[in-house]
């Protein structure tokens, strides 16, 4: 299983650290899609790394997902019933 995502998985060194994207992304508190386009785009990995998202996305983007998961709460009974 390992190795199967390793073959998957895009490793960046950087600062003698070597991690997946997803893991360089968590530890950066940035969205690993937004650092993948980054570095497809050419970013240097410093830079792809250090350089801010735009202000609230990620914050807005947490609100409104759970906002969805309350009404989904609250109203998903009712509409599954509807629906059939």
């Amino acid at each position: 299983m390992a190795q199967s995502q390793d073959r998957r998985c895009r490793y960046i060194a950087h600062q003698g650290q070597s991690l997946t994207v997803g893991a360089w992304a968590e530890q950066r508190n940035i969205s690993p899609r937004v650092l993948s386009e980054r570095l497809s785009k050419g970013w240097p990995i410093e830079r792809a790394l250090t350089y801010p998202c735009r202000k609230g996305y990620l914050q807005g983007r947490a609100e409104q997902l759970a906002k969805g998961r309350a009404w989904w709460r609250a109203n998903g009974q009712a509409w599954r019933e509807r629906r059939r």
